[in-house]
């Protein structure tokens, strides 16, 4: 567990924080859901770094999906991304993909921020990632992404786009991904 602290980054301290997470300044904060709380991710459109379209479809591609909020900021987040791209070629045969979502890739006007999309595929093609790597939409996954405090966390989602099992939080090994894969593979199986 002290590992996995050591291994991740603050949501709190970073200078990215403000400008990453939906602005809830003019709403109820008793109308925004927890992620503790939040069981799919709804219906949803955003795009990946290119530009493309990406709807919550894009969960129908796998039996489980492991979903890597990151930061371009984040030196343990970017660091892990071979190990997930390594995941993602040893477990798309058992139906696991990886999806990656950039949160500071959202600029404050609920747009793509040009500048740190940019950023974020020059960090993609020098980690030699090929999986799906996505803006946030405005949404925030239906709140799941709001106000996250540690990067990386991440968490699955079925086929169906319900979020299962419990979410992994810092960075980790290859060895320490399949383990954390293969138990959420065998809880979804028996219906945890």
């Amino acid at each position: 567990l002290s590992l996995s602290l050591l291994a991740a980054c603050g949501g709190q301290d970073s200078a990215a924080d403000a400008s990453t997470q939906p602005d809830t300044s003019q709403t109820d904060q008793t109308d925004q859901p927890s992620k503790s709380t939040v069981t799919t991710v709804g219906e949803f459109t955003t795009q990946d770094l290119d530009g493309n379209t990406v709807t919550q479809d894009i969960f129908k591609e796998h039996k489980l999906t492991l979903v890597n909020a990151m930061g371009t900021w984040c030196s343990p987040c970017v660091q892990e991304l071979p190990e997930l791209q390594k995941l993602y070629e040893n477990m798309k045969d058992k139906g696991v993909g990886v999806i990656s979502i950039v949160t500071d890739t959202l600029g404050a006007d609920n747009k793509p921020d040009q500048a740190t999309v940019e950023a974020a595929k020059q960090m993609v093609e020098k980690s030699g990632a090929t999986y799906p790597f996505l803006v946030p939409d405005a949404g925030w996954l239906n709140g799941r992404l709001a106000n996250m405090e540690t990067f990386p966390e991440s968490f699955f989602v079925d086929e169906n786009g319900n979020i299962v099992g419990e979410p992994s939080f810092g960075s980790h090994d290859l060895a320490e991904w399949t383990s954390i894969v293969e138990n959420a593979l065998a809880n979804l199986d028996q219906g945890a």
